[in-house]
């Protein structure tokens, strides 16, 4: 079973969740500016799973296991999207993780070149679809 049937099989269990899905992508939309959509692609021999369209983290196809977990968490509120702005632009997503010391950066992907010279306003974004990534 492939990562994205295992997904697939795991939201049927959530009627609420609404979720896209092509041959090798399957997709959760966001439902609110405070959401951020997540989404996994399975290509050639990787996975990737993306949020926001934006921050990403590759996997091969032998961390499937990783990969299926990651999306689960990226869908509950254990995460949070840290996003950079300066001015309209945004540069950098953070994927952070609560522990008990608060929130902890997992991931970072940002642009190379930023309008360094605008203010960097910090925005979160934090999806509830499932009460904990286990579920």
């Amino acid at each position: 079973m492939s990562s994205i049937e295992k997904i697939k099989a795991k939201l049927n269990e959530h009627p609420e969740i609404k979720f896209e899905v092509m041959s090798n992508f399957l997709c959760v939309p966001s439902t609110s500016d405070s959401e951020f959509d997540v989404a996994i692609e399975e290509y050639n021999s990787e996975i990737t799973i993306t949020a926001d369209g934006n921050w990403h983290e590759h996997y091969r196809m032998s961390e499937e296991d990783e990969a299926v977990d990651v999306f689960g968490l990226l869908l509950s509120p254990g995460a949070r999207l840290q996003i950079t702005m300066r001015g309209n632009t945004q540069c950098k997503w953070e994927l952070q993780t609560i522990l008990e010391s608060g929130w902890v950066t997992y991931s970072t992907t940002g642009l190379l070149f930023q309008p360094i010279w605008r203010k960097p306003v910090l925005v979160h974004q934090q999806n509830h679809y499932l009460e904990s990534a286990d579920t």
